[in-house]
């Protein structure tokens, strides 16, 4: 499924257009250099790398599955295997 572009040639062909207005996004992964932009996260998409989606089920006992939780859930102690395939 090749289609000639990669997300390198994506980023550097985008340099070269005229801009109006800031950058709504950045290649800056720490969110206090990027305030108000999205990171573009370019190292992961390419051969052989990873990243999971929601609701994919993780190689670990009991098949947790991973699922969006808010920062409210995180800072309560959430535990990692509270979604599984049996309690989604």
């Amino acid at each position: 499924m090749a289609t000639g572009y990669t997300i390198i040639s994506t980023l550097q062909s985008r340099v070269q257009v005229p801009r109006q207005q800031p950058p709504s996004e950045s290649k800056e992964r720490c969110s206090a250099k990027r305030t108000g932009r999205i990171f573009i996260d370019y190292l992961r998409n390419g051969r052989g790398t990873t990243a999971v989606g929601a609701s994919s089920p993780r190689a670990r006992p009991g098949f947790p599955i991973s699922k969006p939780v808010s920062w409210a859930d995180i800072e309560a102690g959430i535990a990692p295997d509270v979604f599984t395939m049996d309690r989604p």
